[in-house]
Parts: C-alpha cells; sequence; structure tokens
C-alpha cells in the first residue's frame, strides 16, 4: 500500500487540529485550577475518543469548583 503526498498532508492537518482539541478539557481544567483536574485528564484520556467522553470532561472542566 502507498501512501501519497496529499494524505500526509491530511494527515499532519487533522493531527495539528485535532490534538489541541482532544486535550482542550484537561488544558481547561488545568487553567481555572480544578481540584479534580487529574481525573477529568483521566477521563479524556481513556474515554474521550468516544465524543461522549469528551463531552462530559469538558463539561465537568467547566464546573465549579
Amino acid at each position: 500500500m502507498y501512501i501519497n503526498v496529499t494524505q500526509i498532508i491530511f494527515m499532519f492537518v487533522g493531527f495539528a487540529v485535532l490534538g489541541p482539541v482532544f486535550i482542550l478539557p484537561i488544558l481547561i481544567a488545568i487553567r481555572r485550577k480544578h481540584p479534580k483536574s487529574f481525573y477529568i485528564a483521566l477521563l479524556n484520556s481513556i474515554f474521550g475518543w468516544t465524543g461522549i467522553g469528551w463531552a462530559i470532561s469538558l463539561l465537568w472542566a467547566f464546573t465549579k469548583k
């Protein structure tokens, strides 16, 4: 199987855009000094790929301390 240059460019752009979006709940929790930021990061790392886990961790990151 051969990967051409266009596919490599799309993969690079995809990782460059989706990488920061994926870790957004972790960054928000750390920035807001959330007391459970470790657990938010753990939830996002394990279940974030499902979309539902990512949304739950994002909402949790915005909850009050």
